[in-house]
């Protein structure tokens, strides 16, 4: 393994890592706010292009194609986003 390869490795395992534990705290505080309305926030986005960075910093390219998959994985992302937004329409506030 050439040195470039191999910091394209390690640059995707630090991504990785970081990607998988803000996931893992985005779906805790997605379902500790769903299960009890009450819970800790959430981090937007962050998780997936964590996620994202780690596919496109992979040496072999292999994963590339499945990028898009990091947004729906990540709770912070689509599946927040939606909660988010069903929590607005069920309780109408819309502004002031």
């Amino acid at each position: 393994m050439n040195l470039m390869k191999m910091l394209r490795t390690l640059a995707a395992l630090f991504f990785g890592g970081v990607a998988l534990w803000i996931v893992v705290l985005n779906w805790y505080a997605l379902l500790m706010r769903v299960m009890t309305r009450r819970g800790p926030s959430w981090i937007p986005l962050v998780g997936a292009l964590f996620a994202v960075a780690a596919v496109f910093s992979e040496a072999s390219g292999v994963w590339r194609r499945y990028w898009w998959i990091a947004f729906l994985a990540d709770a912070g992302s689509l599946p927040g986003l939606l909660v988010t937004l069903a929590f607005c329409l069920r309780n109408r506030r819309y502004g002031p």
